[in-house]
């Protein structure tokens, strides 16, 4: 997980890192009305994204992942799964004030899910009626639980693309048309992770199939038969 370098105050603090500054930059530039995400077009068998929720204020951080391109024209994924690590620390900041205040506990850790109607469901806990109403109670903090997820999925989404297409290329070189067409089948079979957030003694954290999002990676990779370093021993 990236650490935040972010203050009380929802604000970047400058450093050399050029990551950080463009998303800086998107930060000071974000329009109140973030256009819509488009999906890696270009890569095939791409996931499609989901809808995009609207911008409410409060969110600063979703409208700073909108405009993740207005440093240099480019979206970079590395910009997406930095905001999104970012968004998801001060979203577990938020929440694990808003329970201490009522005496709950993140031990056991809460589980959290959002429903087809966009609203966070909380998972198995001996203390979730109380969290229940907490997220009843505020509706800003549901809000910013769900942003931090949505973002989550995205840059996730992206890096599985990305990860995919660079797969692809390997093996049509490597194998040719017919082996990079089954990895092609391979992927599209995979499907969608099911997504969820889970607070506990080290933050918020997002899970996809019940994996943070690097195991996750990892496992689709692995599930393609191919191993780290993009070996194709499952191509002979």
């Amino acid at each position: 997980m990236i650490r935040s370098s972010v203050t009380a105050a929802w604000s970047i603090q400058r450093g050399n890192d050029v990551s950080t500054q463009r998303i800086l930059k998107a930060r000071e530039t974000a329009p109140t009305s973030p256009p819509s995400l488009v999906g890696p077009a270009t890569v095939p068998g791409a996931p499609v994204t989901s809808a995009v929720p609207p911008t409410r204020a409060g969110s600063p951080w979703l409208d700073t992942f909108f405009n993740l391109g207005a440093a240099d024209g480019a979206i970079h994924i590395e910009d997406m799964t930095q905001t999104a690590a970012l968004a998801l620390e001060d979203a577990g900041k938020l929440l694990s004030s808003r329970l201490a205040a009522r005496g709950i506990s993140a031990s056991p850790p809460v589980d959290f899910s959002v429903n087809q109607a966009g609203k966070i469901e909380v998972g198995e806990h001996p203390q979730r009626a109380g969290i229940e109403a907490v997220l009843a109670d505020d509706p800003a903090l549901e809000g910013t639980l769900r942003d931090a997820l949505f973002m989550q999925e995205e840059a996730v989404s992206w890096q599985k693309a990305a990860q995919f297409q660079q797969a692809y290329g390997t093996v049509w070189q490597a194998k040719g048309a017919q082996a990079a067409a089954q990895l092609l089948d391979r992927f599209q079979q995979l499907g969608e992770p099911r997504t969820s957030l889970r607070l506990g003694s080290d933050g918020l954290q997002a899970r996809f199939n019940g994996l943070s999002d690097d195991r996750y990676l990892a496992g689709v990779m692995r599930a393609l038969g191919i191993e780290p370093g993009l070996k194709l021993n499952a191509f002979a």
